[in-house]
């Protein structure tokens, strides 16, 4: 692989089986460690059968992403030098949630995923090593969350866009939209404060929630939203670079210190959907 990995792991949901009956392509590849302790875990989740590799989340996407995180998390504990590269196979990074999955289910599920999917990313926020996001093309919505928990950005320069666009639901009643799960707009509000760049701060806010503005890759370079561009054959390449080149800093202090960095948004994850009504 790209990563030069020595260990493969595939992960899918238990039971799932293609049209045809055979077992479903894997939703979670995990690769890694390479010789400077980098992993890379690649999404490649298609919402729909024979569609687009477009990483929407649903519970059991976001139970696998867990579970290969927690892999890395516990090789982590014991080793020097440890990164881990959040990688997409198709030409998304992830646009978000499934709403076709969320508006379908029963509202005790809906509330349960979405704590879970804070879940995983308190989870990659307070990791004790540096997580990069390969991001080689759209992150909308809850796939920029994802890439805004990790610790670098490396965007696609020439196509692709990041977007909070929630402004831009039109749902019928009970559909899932902002307002609907208790805490959860708190929650993604406390990552866009907590990442989004100081200088002109208001302003910056403004653009993403109200505006729902789509940062190609020199609006989002510019804006500090990412921290370096590349060509497409070139994102994963670099991201990989990057998380070597700090994979040695790994440590329980590590993640203490991102503990205290990340503790606004870490606490308003801690505030449980499933178990409140608005």
């Amino acid at each position: 692989s790209a990563a030069g990995a020595v260990m493969r792991a595939a992960a899918t949901p238990p039971g799932t089986v293609a049209p045809e009956g055979r077992p479903a392509a894997p939703t979670v590849v995990l690769e890694g460690p390479t010789d400077k302790g980098v992993w890379t875990l690649f999404m490649q989740r298609a919402s729909k059968a024979g569609g687009p590799v477009d990483n929407t989340f649903t519970p059991g996407f976001v139970e696998e992403i867990r579970s290969s995180f927690r892999r890395v998390r516990d090789w982590a504990a014991t080793s020097p030098s440890c990164a881990l590269v959040l990688a997409s196979t198709g030409k998304f990074f992830s646009n978000g949630h499934d709403l076709d999955w969320l508006n379908s289910a029963g509202r005790r599920d809906q509330e349960e995923f979405i704590d879970s999917f804070y879940d995983l990313l308190a989870e990659v926020l307070s990791a004790s090593f540096p997580v990069v996001a390969a991001v080689n093309g759209h992150a909308f919505a809850g796939g920029l969350l994802l890439a805004l928990c990790a610790d670098y950005r490396v965007f696609r320069g020439d196509r692709g866009f990041l977007c909070m666009n929630e402004v831009d639901m039109k749902p019928d009643p009970g559909e899932a939209a902002p307002g609907r799960f208790a805490h959860a707009d708190r929650k993604l509000m406390a990552i866009i404060h907590y990442k989004a760049p100081h200088e002109d701060r208001a302003h910056m806010l403004r653009t993403m929630i109200l505006e729902g503005q789509r940062f190609a890759g020199p609006d989002a370079l510019r804006s500090g939203l990412v921290d370096r561009l590349a060509e497409e054959s070139r994102v994963l390449l670099e991201a990989q670079e990057l998380a070597a080149q700090w994979a040695s800093k790994a440590s329980v202090t590590y993640g203490v210190l991102k503990q205290e960095l990340a503790h606004n948004p870490l606490e308003a994850f801690r505030l449980r959907t499933a178990t409140s009504r608005l």
